[in-house]
């Protein structure tokens, strides 16, 4: 039993220092971000493209097969790693329009989870309602 609880909080201690690290290299990328769009003042790369693209799970993986460290929970992932990820780079105004097509989408389910919550709270209301009504004797049986 007690190498049970160990295995389980070992992996807990795994699962939130790999979420520290892609906070981590996402926050690194924002910087980076800033400077693309200062250096070459949005020439080659849209900053809303590779935000989108560092978004995605398989460039968390590529970060992670890329960082450095002496054990799987303290990696770090240096410039010369981060330059050996592979990025597909398509022509500026693509970018843009795969970028502007993500924003779309994500507003959509944005607009559905605020119904959904909406509609969610509404259900509630009602169902204590129904209870309050059945418990008091305002709802009258079928029999």
């Amino acid at each position: 039993m007690l190498d049970r609880i160990a295995n389980i909080l070992v992996e807990a201690r795994t699962k939130v220092v790999r979420e520290i690290n892609n906070a981590q290299v996402l926050a690194y990328w924002e910087i980076g971000r800033e400077i693309v769009d200062f250096e070459q003042k949005g020439k080659r790369l849209d900053s809303a493209y590779v935000d989108a693209l560092v978004r995605i799970p398989l460039f968390a993986q590529e970060a992670t097969r890329y960082s450095k460290g002496v054990w799987s929970s303290r990696l770090r992932l240096y410039p010369e790693g981060l330059f050996e990820i592979w990025m597909p780079v398509p022509p500026l105004e693509e970018q843009r329009s795969i970028a502007a097509h993500i924003s779309a989408e994500t507003a959509k389910l944005a607009a559905l989870g605020q119904v959904a919550e909406r509609t969610t709270g509404l259900l509630k209301e009602r169902r204590a309602a129904l209870i309050a009504a059945a418990v008091t004797g305002k709802i009258k049986s079928l029999s």
